[in-house]
């Protein structure tokens, strides 16, 4: 029962099981395991949510520092655009042309052909118009807007590692503190069992010290 109570308590603050801990759970049968306080940290660590926490804090910090980084760059952007036209202007001036213009000596309309040949109704007239557009631009003059941001993504990512390291430090503390917490109430509890072994032995003594006649009631009732 005490060794169960030793174990809970353990297990409760964070540390797994010390080198001389013999802890086995009543429903379960689990057998007593023995680890090193190394695995213990290693462990703790990697189970603990604030260190957690830190790490994906790091991770943010350094994301908003590669983002603050990026305008200094050059920024290039493309578009793409489609235009599909069903009739235009210069196409009912083209049927306008082809009903009322001349026609040469081979009976063609020239005023016509001219027309829906021309460069200009070959550009706006098109049925189908596909427009490509791509754009660099660079940023030269900020007012120090780009460098104070930098600086405080620089600054945010270092206070966020720092916090990673007091968080892993604290961890690694208190686990080592529950783990010696642990060896020392596996001392006590040999300690007490060995008390109560030289108690018990003490009292037979007694009684068979009494059942001769060498010992008073007594002195088996301060025993008990």
């Amino acid at each position: 029962g005490a060794r169960a109570i030793v174990a809970g308590l353990a297990l409760l603050t964070g540390a797994l099981l010390a080198p001389a801990l013999r802890a086995q759970s009543a429903t379960q049968g689990v057998p007593p395991a023995t680890i090193s306080l190394a695995d213990a940290l290693r462990l703790v660590e990697r189970a603990s949510h604030t260190v957690r926490t830190a790490e994906a804090n790091v991770m943010r910090a350094r994301g908003q520092q590669a983002q603050s980084h990026a305008p200094y760059l050059p920024q290039l952007n493309g578009s793409v655009n489609y235009q599909r036209t069903l009739e235009s202007q210069f196409q009912a001036i083209s049927k306008q042309g082809s009903s009322g213009g001349s026609s040469n000596g081979n009976g063609s309309d020239t005023s016509s052909n001219s027309l829906s040949n021309s460069p200009i109704s070959k550009i706006f007239a098109a049925p189908n118009t596909v427009t490509l557009g791509l754009t660099l631009s660079q940023n030269i003059f900020t007012a120090g807007r780009l460098e104070a941001a930098t600086r405080s993504a620089d600054a945010a990512r270092t206070t966020a590692e720092i916090a990673l390291d007091a968080s892993r430090a604290q961890a690694s503390l208190d686990a080592a503190q529950a783990y010696f917490d642990a060896v020392a109430s596996e001392q006590l509890v040999q300690i007490a069992d060995s008390t109560l072994a030289q108690t018990e032995r003490t009292l037979k003594q007694v009684e068979l010290a009494k059942q001769v006649g060498s010992a008073a009631e007594f002195d088996v009732l301060r025993s008990r």
